[in-house]
């Protein structure tokens, strides 16, 4: 494969600086070109060569379930009757994200819509209640509760979690290597034979960002890098311009698989699909209560 040098960029490269360091003395910039077609290509063939796992909601969720009935069942429990009210719980966050996402797409052409009554002296219109979940509060958290215990005592959806993880990092990691042309660190830019920077490289950069900016709300640079680099690879030019950049609130530096979402719905999201606990709880999974 040709250097990514030698490819026609048709029309450019940009400069980038991380959002973290935006408003930082000597923040450092990037250079990164627009991917092609075949960057695209080369990207999926290095994160085929690297044997690159991903594992979508719905897996986790059945691995969730299945977990569940195999390793909680005892006499006390209704192990039928608990996977549906798991599932119940899944389908309706499935349900209100939906919801959520509707309800903002009213609102924001009622809000158009004010603008001009407001010029013409009418009565706004008001917008719409904000769309609740079916279950109740109690119902939600118990269940939220069970599927983080679930899930905290379950290696197998722990290699869930580890490949989707590590696929975040590969993804960014990648399109780094493939789009990044120059870098105002103190880092030489070393190619491997097909035109992509070496893992030395860009370990390099993170390293030498973490050690010149490492404070709060810094050490998510080189996460944004690659994020910016992937936005870059995927997304045709004009909507990578009109797409918002990941802020630092929304970019994880430590490779969660969470998506960037509106704030709106976060919260929503986070119920959706809940995390491992750091450490699994100190009760066994039949002492499960509900």
């Amino acid at each position: 494969m040709k250097s990514p040098t030698s490819i026609p960029v048709e029309a450019s490269s940009f400069t980038y600086i991380p959002e973290c360091l935006s408003g930082t003395e000597g923040a450092p910039t990037f250079c990164l070109r627009y991917g092609t077609r075949r960057d695209k290509h080369a990207s999926q063939d290095e994160m085929n060569f690297r044997r690159v796992r991903s594992h979508s909601a719905e897996d986790i969720r059945e691995a969730v379930i299945e977990e569940f009935r195999s390793k909680w069942a005892s006499d006390e429990l209704d192990i039928d009757e608990l996977a549906a009210r798991i599932r119940a719980f899944y389908d309706d966050m499935d349900a209100l994200e939906k919801a959520i996402t509707d309800w903002l797409k009213e609102c924001t052409e009622i809000e158009a819509e004010n603008e001009g009554l407001a010029k013409a002296g009418k009565t706004p219109r008001e917008f719409p209640p904000r769309p609740q979940s079916d279950i109740d509060a109690g119902e939600r958290e118990k269940i939220a509760g069970l599927i983080e215990e679930i899930e905290s005592a379950s290696e197998r959806i722990g290699r869930i979690r580890r490949d989707n993880n590590r696929r975040e990092r590969l993804i960014r990691h990648v399109s780094l290597a493939l789009l990044l042309e120059e870098t105002s660190l103190p880092v030489p830019l070393k190619r491997d034979r097909d035109g992509m920077l070496t893992d030395a490289t860009l370990f390099a950069i993170e390293d030498e960002l973490e050690k010149q900016f490492s404070g709060d709300g810094q050490r998510a640079a080189f996460w944004q890098l690659g994020t910016q680099a992937m936005m870059t690879l995927y997304l045709g030019r004009e909507e990578e311009k009109n797409s918002q950049s990941p802020s630092p609130g929304t970019s994880n530096p430590n490779g969660s698989t969470a998506q960037e979402s509106e704030s709106s719905t976060s919260e929503n999201s986070a119920s959706k699909e809940p995390e491992p606990a750091p450490t699994p709880g100190t009760s066994s999974p039949m002492d499960t209560q509900t």
